[in-house]
């Protein structure tokens, strides 16, 4: 039995809401965060290093989906909606409505921004954009957590362990290759 009292009280916000709308903005965020450390590409001289930017980017995405799936299937935490009486009860029935812990959307986005932004460091240390780079990769995660969570998918903590784990993992995975 569901008991929405047994919810944090910072998580039990999420259960308001249900929107669609929410939904496809968390979607756009995210996606956009993954062309992040593509967008280094751009710079011809980084093409002769494409292979191990892609290997690097790679690399710890398969890491941070590995995490998100093991610990959705182990958690099985039910999804804010599951407590939303304006959610369809087809929606709540589905396997789907069962993994809410953590943020995937927001771990896929905060890896592949803060990698980005980790990479964009490591190959233009001088940059007088290093402040701009790592604010968009700050914020663009957060985004799309705030859209998981108004569009009813997920609580505060997932979006919170979501956008540090993959943080960790963005600055970390590049660094080990940088040594």
């Amino acid at each position: 039995v569901l008991e929405i009292d047994k919810l944090f009280g910072f998580d039990r916000y999420s259960t308001r809401y249900y929107s669609h709308t929410a939904h496809q903005f968390s979607n756009v965020t995210a996606l956009g965060s993954i062309a992040f450390p593509f967008a280094l590409l751009l710079d011809k001289d980084n093409r002769e290093h494409s292979g191990e930017l892609l290997l690097i980017t790679l690399e710890g995405a398969l890491i941070n989906a590995g995490l998100i799936n093991l610990t959705k299937t182990l958690v099985r935490r039910p999804r804010p909606f599951v407590y939303n009486g304006t959610a369809p009860l087809e929606l709540k029935l589905k396997q789907e409505a069962r993994y809410s812990f953590f943020s995937g959307h927001t771990a896929v986005s905060s890896y592949f921004s803060f990698a980005g932004a980790q990479m964009y460091n490591d190959i233009y240390p001088e940059s007088r954009y290093k402040t701009t780079v790592w604010a968009t990769a700050a914020v663009l995660p957060l985004l799309t957590g705030y859209g998981r969570m108004r569009a009813g998918k997920h609580f505060l903590s997932d979006v919170l362990v979501g956008y540090g784990v993959g943080a960790l993992l963005g600055v970390l995975v590049p660094r080990l290759h940088r040594l």
